[in-house]
């Protein structure tokens, strides 16, 4: 049963129908006929003799079958006119209605078979075939096909019930004039759509041909939705374009939520491989400083742009204690950055491998070692079009100086002790892979305990803010003249902070590498070092006190008895806060500390991976009982000389606790 029987019963009669009939019953009464009288309309051809003519419409005729001998008053007959007029006017509006309701009837229906079909597990191909099936059921002898634009270009998408279409232009025929024209094209006549210049061979045998144009708020023109039919009879409207064009946006969702899909599933899949590609970014790339070296400290930083980035850097330290590092940055993100980078780093340590430079130290110069590598990878990266830069340094602890070799590589700096300034360490050498016949050459200077060098990449002094300030050299220069005095964490977090506020981020358009390296003074270098892991719960804290009195009982610890109590008191106060506040109570999380016992001082490292704590120095507590709490930090600072609190750039938190040999100062808080 189609739309316009199942409408029809639910219409009420015509109003001018029943005054008709009930003026006929009144006039045939007056007049003496009873129900003789009948009203009948005939086409022209088709009325029966002896039957008297009212009224035309030019396509049939309103007439009276009287009995036989039976008249009708005069006056009668022009009232009939004029009511069969209102009459047949009052059908044609019926008719036009109930046709337009069938085809929003099969409109809504092909509209909710397809929403129940979005609802269900078919794949696209099939949900857009039913699509298309839909769009054509309507029509006699019809198909229909679905094309979507390409860069340009009109490619077929999805057909039904014919073959694979041919080539559609996006210029020419039906489907380049719906592009230019950007609405609907219905053509019924045969004769006009063969005028058509460039039609279409899918259309050469068409009766009629509707084309919509499929457009998308994000997209504009997402395609064409088109269907034809071959019947000679077939006729299409505005309702059937309006059907169609509904379908079109149905299929066009299905497309996109087709192409949404493989998208996350290719981003899922590409995900995990730069999941892969990171660990191993952070294997190969990116080495892990010596911790607790007798003459350095040292602090290293890696914040990629990308979940994989093409900046490098490592630091080996020889067998007569000179520590060398290097740090490189290659042209471009992602993992081909990182694997040119791993293919340099690896060709660096193969020719020290080949050199024997790390056993026999000075057997081989640090240009040498360079002049080789480069020579190796030049011609690779030329082939791909990329550049490496690179520094190579040693800094030799025991003669006080800095040597290196750069490769075209963002400026170190160089902060002096002696005059609290800061200077850049510069070579001349161009990036490695600019130049085959490019011969590097080696640079010294003197470096005195006490100075840092500080390494980076350009992703930190490039960072820039909302008005595209550059963070530059200066600002870097300045922070670490602030913060070198305390350590290479020091610098290194100082620098972290004052980026991400500068530029008001914590993500950045390049990769972003630090490495500072401090020249421990003679009386800062451990004589004697312990270390123990915790864990945060305070059952364990009977194995701090052993270890914290065994380091603390060493000879060369030298510190009185009480002295000592009040270093255990003021570990175990950090150690207890760090459980309450930093883990919030849970257990099974480590807690490490280090110590060393060095000439001038005493110095504890605790590092945890809980919560970021928001240290300020501590308000005096109230001795009178009229508030609690602020004793723990309090005794702290009262035993310490230095409470220094950092955020590591592998997550933790770092308390590093200094009590000078000579204790006398109160606390120094630094952030």
């Amino acid at each position: 049963m189609n739309g316009a029987s199942q409408l029809t019963p639910s219409l009420p009669p015509t109003g001018q129908l029943g005054q008709l009939r009930s003026f006929l019953l009144s006039r045939a009464a007056a007049a003496g006929l009873a129900s003789q009288v009948l009203v009948e309309i005939y086409p022209h051809s088709d009325i029966p003799p002896g039957c008297l003519w009212l009224e035309s419409d030019g396509d049939s005729s309103l007439v009276l079958q009287l009995a036989p001998n039976a008249t009708l008053p005069p006056s009668a007959v022009p009232a009939l006119a004029s009511a069969w007029k209102d009459l047949h006017e009052a059908e044609k509006r019926e008719l036009l209605l109930l046709e337009e309701l069938a085809v929003d009837w099969e409109s809504l229906q092909a509209l909710y078979d397809l929403s129940a079909d979005l609802q269900s597990d078919l794949s696209h191909t099939e949900m857009l075939r039913r699509i298309l099936e839909r769009a054509t059921a309507p029509v006699r002898d019809s198909s229909a096909i679905l094309l979507l634009e390409r860069s340009g270009t009109l490619v077929p998408f999805s057909w039904f019930n014919t073959q694979a279409p041919g080539e559609f232009s996006s210029i020419t025929g039906l489907t380049g004039r719906v592009v230019r024209e950007q609405h609907a094209i219905v053509l019924n006549d045969p004769v006009r759509i063969r005028a058509v210049a460039g039609l279409e061979s899918s259309w050469a045998d068409a009766a009629s041909v509707a084309l919509a144009p499929i457009t998308t708020p994000q997209r504009g023109l997402f395609g064409i939705i088109a269907l034809w039919s071959r019947h000679p009879e077939s006729s299409f409207n505005s309702h059937l374009v309006r059907l169609l064009e509904a379908l079109g946006q149905q299929a066009a969702l299905i497309v996109e939520s087709d192409r949404l899909g493989r998208t996350l599933r290719e981003s899922e899949r590409l995900k995990q491989e730069i999941q892969i590609g990171s660990l191993i970014q952070q294997t190969l790339l990116i080495g892990e400083p010596p911790r607790h070296h007798p003459y350095f400290d040292i602090a290293t930083m890696n914040m990629p742009s990308q979940t994989v980035d093409g900046d490098f850097m490592d630091m080996f330290q020889r067998c007569d204690d000179g520590l060398e590092v290097l740090v490189g940055d290659v042209m471009g993100k992602g993992i081909p950055a990182a694997l040119i980078g791993a293919a340099t780093k690896g060709q660096v340590l193969r020719a020290i491998a080949e050199t024997g430079h790390a056993v026999a130290p000075g057997a081989v110069s640090l240009d040498g070692i360079i002049n080789r590598a480069a020579a190796r990878m030049t011609p690779h990266l030329q082939a791909i079009d990329r550049f490496v830069t690179l520094n190579f340094a040693l800094v030799d602890p025991q003669r006080n100086t800095v040597q290196w070799v750069d490769c075209g590589h963002t400026a170190t700096l160089h902060y002096h002790a002696a005059s609290a300034e800061a200077t850049q360490m510069k070579g001349e050498g161009l990036p490695m892979g600019v130049l085959e016949s490019e011969v590097y050459s080696e640079s010294s200077a003197p470096f005195e305990p006490g100075d840092t060098l500080l390494f980076y990449s350009d992703g930190v002094t490039e960072a820039s803010n909302a008005s595209g300030d550059m963070f530059g050299e200066d600002r870097l220069a300045a922070v670490l003249v602030e913060h070198a005095p305390h350590g290479a964490a020091a610098v290194l977090d100082a620098v972290r902070r004052r980026v991400v506020e500068f530029s008001g981020s914590a993500t950045f358009a390049d990769d972003f590498t630090c490495l500072a390296v401090r020249l421990l003074p003679r009386g800062e270098r451990p004589v004697y070092s312990s270390s123990v892991t915790l864990d945060s719960t305070l059952s364990d804290l009977p194995r701090l006190y052993a270890w914290a009195g065994t380091f603390l009982a060493a000879p060369e610890t030298d510190i009185e008895p009480e002295a000592a109590d009040l270093l255990l008191l003021a570990l175990t106060e950090s150690v207890t806060n760090i459980m309450r506040h930093g883990y919030e109570g849970a257990s099974g999380k480590p807690i490490a500390i280090f110590a060393a016992a060095c000439l001038d001082r005493l110095v504890f490292e605790i590092e945890d991976e809980g919560i970021p704590w928001t240290y300020e120095p501590a308000p005096d507590p109230a001795f009178d009982g009229s508030k609690s709490g602020g004793f723990g930090l309090f005794i702290i600072d009262q035993v310490m000389d230095r409470r220094l609190h950092l955020r590591l750039p592998n997550g933790r938190n770092r308390l590093q606790l200094t009590r000078f040999r000579n204790h006398q100062n109160p606390t120094e808080n630094t952030p």
